[in-house]
C-alpha cells in the first residue's frame, strides 16, 4: 500500500527529520512513511489518513526512529510503539471509526 503524499507533508516529515530536500533523502522518507502506514494498518489501524494528527505523529515518531544514526532514535521508537498501540486500541481507529480523529 502506497500513500500518496503531498509536497507539504514531505516537506514537514523531512524538516522533523532536519535534512535538506534531496532525491535521496525524499525517496528514503517515502519508504519510511509507507513503512510506517504498512505498520499502523498491520495493528489494525484501518485507514491512514495523512491529515490525522495521531496518524501525523506516528509517522513522524516512526520516521525518526528509523532515519539516520541519531542517539535518540530509540526514544522515537519507543514513543511510535506506544503511540501506535494507544491508536490500535481505540475504536475511532478501527473498522467501526472514522479514522480522522
Amino acid at each position: 500500500m502506497a500513500l500518496t503524499i503531498s509536497t507539504e507533508f514531505m516537506t514537514e516529515m523531512l524538516n522533523a527529520l532536519r535534512v535538506n530536500k534531496t532525491t535521496t533523502s525524499q525517496e528514503e522518507v517515502t519508504a519510511l512513511i509507507n513503512a510506517a502506514a504498512a505498520e499502523l494498518t498491520r495493528r489494525g489501524i484501518a485507514e491512514i489518513s495523512l491529515t490525522d494528527p495521531l496518524t501525523k505523529q506516528a509517522i513522524k515518531l516512526y520516521c525518526k526512529g528509523n532515519y539516520g544514526y541519531d542517539k535518540e532514535h530509540g526514544s522515537f521508537a519507543e514513543a511510535f510503539e506506544k503511540l501506535a498501540n494507544a491508536m490500535s486500541l481505540s475504536h475511532e481507529y478501527d473498522e467501526g471509526g472514522d479514522g480522522n480523529g
